[in-house]
Parts: structure tokens; C-alpha cells; sequence
């Protein structure tokens, strides 16, 4: 399996994961003829989809919980968002149910490294990121040797981090232009709203609730309260992690998203002043950098395929290089890249290879 942009779809391939929007499936696994589908996927704002083809054959692309849990988080969420707003309150017996189920799937599967990114209608924003933010921290927290009790905590308020969401002005949130310093200052209090809605449930720890109220401040100051760094707990710490990456990493409506080595990036420069350097490093080590079936321009200036992860070295995975045979991209040597430290890669960006795929 590979995730490709809607552009590369050519007749052979097959969706290789599910596609859902509103909760509702859109797209079967194993569906064929996908350049059927690829208009109303356009308007959707779906971008990219997973495929089984040729060149993927044998490519697993890892998820940290099954299909199955997935789905079951974002509509406990779903249902969550829609309680707060026809009462005035959370009500969280199924956010507890799937942190539950997410918590054991992830604390079985110790050296798990995710490579797989959901994908969804920007209508499903908000479910698709408080998701996949949880999915990451648990994962994090798990390789830290952190707590069940903690983790479940951390959960809890990763899955909610964004519930202050719900009580803005939808049109500003959604906005696809620049924001206006008074916008901006209206989407800064998703924070405090957030917290003030989970005070209203009692079993809810305050750990959880500051995971809504601080997953903005940074280690120098320069959060959205100007908290310091002494006073940021490891959730949060770990919470500002995993939102600035699953942020980077999508397309939103304002701009395309990085590919998960440019997001590394990203946070390594905020690793120097605003992050946890130590969790960023160890972040490294839970997500695949060059994720799996992802495609890569080397050094050499041949192309290839990421065919699986190497432990402890998230820059350097196993590649598959693609030949060109007869007009046709065929599958050719396996490359051990942590082995061959004469290749690197000098491109991964989808688009700018869909035209040399061409």
C-alpha cells in the first residue's frame, strides 16, 4: 500500500484503505476504477489516497490502532462535539470506552512506528486531528515508559484539546485567507473555553484539562498565555509535540500540508527554545519520517519506495528503487539506506514527484 495523490491514479490500482466522511463510508477498501471517484474526492478536499499497486505489492503502511478503533473514536467524538452543543455539557462514557481500547492496542505494540496518516473531508478537521494528536501522544508516552493512569490521562485531554473549537465562529476557524489580528485572538480562546467546558465534569482530572488549556504554550514564553517552561507539565510538553507535527503534516484550508520529513524539520528548530527537545528526539522514534510506500528522489538520481523502517534510525529506511521499463514503473533493488550512507534522499514532496513519475 502507498498513499499517492489524486493525479498519479492510473487503472490498476486499488484503494488500499477506506475512505469515510461525516462517519459515514464513502469508499470500500479494494474498490477499483478510481478515477471514477476522484472529482467528488477533489471536492471533498481530499488530496491523496492510499492505493495497492505494483509498485507497493508487499508494503504494509502501519497504524498505531486498528481500522475498526478509528472509526470508533472519531464518533465517540462526534457524538461528544453534538452533546456539548445540544447541552451545554460533555458527556464522556464513549471517549472513556475508546481510550480504553486505544491505550491497549498501543501498549501492545512497544517499538510501533507510524506511518500511516488518516484521511478525510476537511469537514471531518477537527475529529481527523484530535485523533491522530492522540494517536501520536499515546504512542510517545508508551516509548517514555509513562504511566497507564498518566497515559489515559493524556488521552482524555488529547481527544478533547480542541473541544473549544465547537463555540467559534465557525466562519473565522474555517477561514481559507490570512487572519486578522482580531480573528487570530478569537481561535486563541478555544483554549480557555475548552477548559472551562471539561470542568464541568468532575472525573475528569485536572491534568486532562490542562492538556486543552496549555497545548499552545511554549517552553520559552512564547505560548499563547506566556506560560514558562517550568510550569509545563510532561502532557502538555508532549501535547505541543504531537499538535504542531499532525498539524504540519495535513492539508488544511489555508495551505497544503509538509511532508512528515520538512514537519522533523520544523520541529527540530522549535526543539532549540519552544519544545522538549528530549520528546522531540524520541518522537523521532514512534513516527516514520519517510513513511511506508512513500515516494523518494535519492542522491543518485534514481526514484524509489519506502518499503519498511529501520529502529533507531528514522532518517535512513529501507527503499525499493522503480525502474522505468518500457514506459512502465516496475519494482527493482531493495537498499538498506542505514548500510548505504553514500544515498540520501534530496526530495519527497508528492507533487514535484507525480511529474517525474510521469
Amino acid at each position: 500500500m502507498r498513499k499517492v495523490p489524486l493525479n498519479l491514479i492510473t487503472p490498476e490500482m486499488k484503494l488500499g484503505k477506506s475512505i469515510y466522511h461525516e462517519n459515514f463510508l464513502l469508499l470500500r477498501q479494494g474498490t477499483a476504477n478510481l478515477q471514477r471517484y476522484t472529482n467528488k474526492l477533489k471536492e471533498l478536499d481530499i488530496g491523496s489516497i492510499y492505493v495497492d499497486d505494483s509498485l507497493s505489492d508487499d508494503i504494509d503502511v502501519h497504524d498505531a490502532i486498528s481500522e475498526e478503533t478509528r472509526q470508533q473514536c472519531k464518533e465517540a467524538l462526534s457524538d461528544t462535539f453534538n452533546h456539548l452543543l445540544a447541552n451545554n455539557r460533555i458527556e464522556m462514557s464513549k471517549v472513556n470506552d475508546v481510550v480504553s481500547k486505544m491505550m491497549d492496542e498501543i501498549m501492545s505494540q512497544p517499538n510501533i512506528i507510524v506511518s500511516l496518516q488518516d484521511i478525510g473531508s476537511s469537514k471531518d478537521e477537527t475529529l481527523l486531528h484530535s485523533v491522530n494528536t492522540t494517536v501520536y501522544g499515546l504512542v510517545l508516552a508508551n516509548r517514555m515508559g509513562i504511566s497507564a493512569v498518566s497515559q489515559r490521562d493524556l488521552a482524555q485531554g488529547l481527544l478533547l484539546h480542541d473541544i473549544g473549537k465547537m463555540m467559534l465562529d465557525q466562519e473565522i476557524l474555517y477561514k481559507s485567507s490570512a487572519l486578522t489580528r482580531e480573528e487570530f485572538e478569537h481561535i486563541k480562546q478555544h483554549t480557555s473555553l475548552g477548559y472551562e467546558i471539561l470542568k464541568k465534569d468532575p472525573l475528569l482530572t485536572e491534568v486532562s484539562r490542562r492538556v486543552a488549556l496549555e497545548h499552545h504554550e511554549r517552553l520559552d514564553g512564547s505560548g499563547y498565555s506566556h506560560v514558562q517552561g517550568c510550569e509545563i507539565s510532561t502532557s502538555v510538553r508532549i501535547a505541543a509535540i504531537v499538535d504542531v507535527y499532525e498539524a504540519l503534516t495535513v492539508d488544511r484550508c489555508y495551505r497544503k500540508g509538509f511532508t512528515p520529513s520538512k514537519a522533523a524539520d520544523i520541529l527540530i528548530k522549535a526543539a532549540v527554545s519552544e519544545l522538549d527537545a528530549d520528546l522531540c528526539a524520541n518522537f523521532f522514534q514512534c513516527i516514520a519520517i519517510y513513511p511506508n510506500g512513500a515516494m523518494l528522489k535519492l542522491s543518485n538520481g534514481k526514484l524509489a519506495i519506502v518499503k519498511e523502517q529501520n529502529i533507531g534510525v528514522p532518517f535512513r529506511p529501507i527503499i525499493r528503487l522503480i525502474e522505468k521499463k518500457d514506459g512502465r514503473h516496475t519494482p527493482g533493488e531493495v537498499i538498506d539506506l542505514s548500510k548505504t550512507l553514500n544515498i540520501t534522499v534530496i526530495e519527497d514532496d508528492p507533487e514535484i514527484l507525480a511529474e517525474l513519475m510521469k
